[in-house]
């Protein structure tokens, strides 16, 4: 009962802070601290199973690999934020990824300006570089949300990323950019991935 109150509490003082629809980093429903959940989607935008199937996948990434893995979406923030400085301070304010390894990853959305992006923390970068994960983003996120398939994007994109990190599995990134990437941009990632080996 207690728990319940709780929570009634913060998602009524969360809403509170929302001023006509428009988000802060502060006021962003923590699902995660809440009740051990990885979708933050207060606006309503996913269908209720998409956000069991996606919290699902991200856990046993969680489970599989320490990565603390995050989906936030939000229809608007506020205008004295662009996404790139909202995500930082949320990614912070929310301290996802272990401190001892800073191996936090979030996808953050904002759907009235159709923006999306991914933060991550020093320890996931080694297996998902930005130019990976925006490409992943490009194939897999932009297509499904053009026709409204909000949930097939995600879960998609993120059944990719489960993979990569939990089968430890460079040839799979360096797989994704063969298929996508002109072969320099592929060149240039196998003999980036090759360093990381040698120097790990």
């Amino acid at each position: 009962m207690k728990n319940s109150l709780l929570i009634l509490i913060i998602v009524m003082l969360c809403t509170t802070g929302n001023v006509m629809g428009q988000w802060e980093p502060q006021t962003v429903i923590n699902q995660r601290a809440i009740s051990n959940q990885f979708v933050s989607d207060a606006d309503g935008n996913l269908d209720p199973a998409d956000v069991m199937q996606l919290n699902r996948i991200l856990q046993e990434t969680e489970q599989a690999t320490g990565v603390q893995f995050a989906i936030v979406i939000v229809n608007e923030i506020s205008e004295k934020w662009d996404i790139m400085s909202f995500g930082v301070e949320l990614f912070n304010h929310w301290g996802l990824g272990q401190r001892e390894k800073n191996n936090g990853l979030m996808l953050l959305i904002v759907m009235n300006t159709r923006e999306w992006r991914f933060f991550s923390g020093y320890g996931v970068e080694g297996q998902l570089p930005d130019a990976l994960l925006i490409r992943l983003g490009n194939n897999h996120i932009v297509p499904a949300f053009r026709d409204n398939q909000y949930g097939k994007g995600l879960t998609e994109v993120s059944e990719k990323i489960r993979k990569i990190l939990i089968d430890r599995d460079k040839e799979a990134a360096v797989a994704y950019h063969m298929k996508y990437e002109p072969w320099w941009d592929t060149f240039q990632l196998t003999l980036w991935l090759v360093w990381l080996a040698i120097m790990g």
